[in-house]
């Protein structure tokens, strides 16, 4: 099966546009299609963005169900044990922890919108792309 790292701005994403590509994304790892790998690092990330005002007012979710998205992520995600941290994107060292995570979890791909990671293109064999062409390449499967 396939495995993918999503970034924080997808998921976030995927919170205010759900019928978009980064909500479609998230509907295939709900739906069985792809295996969600992630860190403790993001998990915490994502929920500090999440209660964040401003994309408060954008999402689709209450409180609760911000908190209970997180959990299920960490429930149902592959969770790495945090050990390796590589530092390969100089402009922003945050990006780093998704390389990261990609590579204690083996995973296939790294979804994001994410410029500096974008221009990377793969890392280690790890191909990042964008929701919309990750959704593509399931189509293709």
């Amino acid at each position: 099966m396939i495995r993918f790292v999503p970034d924080t701005n997808v998921v976030v994403s995927a919170t205010i546009a759900r019928e978009g590509a980064p909500g479609r994304v998230l509907r295939a790892w709900l739906d069985g299609k792809v295996e969600l790998a992630t860190s403790r690092a993001l998990l915490r990330e994502l929920e500090r963005v999440l209660q964040r005002p401003r994309i408060r007012e954008y999402q689709k979710l209450v409180p609760d169900e911000v908190s209970r998205l997180v959990e299920l992520i960490a429930a149902a995600a592959v969770i790495t044990p945090g050990r390796r941290l590589v530092r390969v994107v100089h402009d922003d060292p945050s990006d780093d922890f998704v390389l990261s995570a990609a590579l204690e979890t083996d995973a296939d791909y790294v979804v994001t919108g994410d410029r500096h990671l974008l221009a990377l293109g793969s890392y280690r064999g790890i191909r990042i792309v964008q929701p919309a062409e990750f959704l593509m390449l399931l189509e293709a499967e």
